[in-house]
């Protein structure tokens, strides 16, 4: 797991072969107003998730994790708090959709962690993550999540 702010995207980039494109496509985003949705970048290797909703309960928000993609979620507008926990807090009874790459989980132990604008997350399939949770009350968000291939 990997919290980061935009100014400092290029010491990541060099992560992953995909990263500077999913940076990169992020970069332009910012400058246009793109509606919720899915955008393809690269075919299946690499699409974003463009989303806007209003902030959850941590009660409210899921956990999930994926084995074939690794998330890059960055926040245009708005604040959230996101919970992160390793897959090794992962409780009995997770259940995992091959079709969606999601697996539905509770966690033992986690970390809560602010992202606020122009900040992102990025979580790999060791990383199990609850998005979308209230910092003090419910409030709209404006986010981007870049999907890439895991390889």
């Amino acid at each position: 797991m990997i919290l980061g702010q935009a100014a400092y995207k290029a010491r990541y980039e060099g992560l992953h072969p995909w990263f500077k494109e999913a940076f990169d496509f992020i970069e332009r985003c910012k400058y246009t107003s793109l509606e919720p949705g899915e955008y393809a970048i690269a075919a299946r290797d690499i699409y974003a998730l463009v989303q806007r909703y209003d902030t959850l309960s941590e009660e409210e928000a899921g956990w999930e994790g994926h084995r074939k993609y690794i998330d890059i979620q960055y926040v245009l507008s708005g604040e959230e708090a996101q919970c992160y926990a390793p897959i090794s807090q992962v409780e009995e009874g997770a259940t995992y959709c091959e079709e969606s790459d999601l697996l539905h989980c509770k966690v033992k132990n986690y970390t809560k962690l602010l992202l606020s604008q122009d900040q992102f997350a990025i979580y790999y399939p060791e990383d199990l993550h609850k998005p979308k949770c209230a910092v003090n009350q419910s409030c709209r968000v404006d986010k981007i999540v870049v999907k890439v291939a895991f390889r």
